[in-house]
């Protein structure tokens, strides 16, 4: 018999050749090729550069966590601890902390809730010391924890 004729040879041939067919001419089977190029360092450690810009104050407290039942609103909180955000805010007053920092209250520009927190070095933003109630600037820094109408941000930088 000869070997061209064996129909385990015509099978296996033809599997072969279908094969060879499919991934070159329709290309099933084929994935993408990613072309690969080295990751884009950060220019700088700017909370910027992390942030989520869709997420608001609002969304946060009123869509996302106003939604949901009361007695699950706190466990959901958690889920948003150390979210790096960059809002603009309206400078609504300041007080002096023991620690000699100064805890600052802000709400989202047009004086809408919810209250935004954090505290500041003072000599860091001398600025401060003169700003009146409404003024407007970018906080940016990490959620610290969302509670009772009001989010605390941490390890902030202000924009004035």
């Amino acid at each position: 018999m000869d070997v061209i004729t064996n129909p385990w040879f015509v099978g296996i041939a033809a599997t072969v050749v279908g094969g060879l067919i499919l991934h070159y001419v329709f290309g099933v089977g084929r994935t993408k090729r990613i072309k690969s190029s080295p990751p884009k360092q950060p220019e700088d450690n700017s909370v910027k550069k992390s942030v989520m810009k869709n997420l608001t104050p609002r969304k946060i407290m009123y869509d996302d966590l106003g939604r949901l039942p009361p007695l699950q609103r706190d466990s959901a909180a958690q889920n948003y601890k150390g979210i790096k955000v960059s809002w603009k805010v309206c400078f609504y007053n300041a007080s002096l902390l023991g620690n000699g920092k100064l805890h600052l209250m802000m709400l989202n520009p047009g004086g809408n809730y919810p209250w935004i927190y954090c505290d500041v070095n003072p000599e860091e933003y001398p600025q401060l010391r003169i700003m009146k109630s409404e003024e407007k600037f970018v906080v940016e820094g990490e959620i610290e924890s969302i509670e009772h109408g009001g989010i605390v941000l941490r390890n902030v930088k202000l924009l004035l």
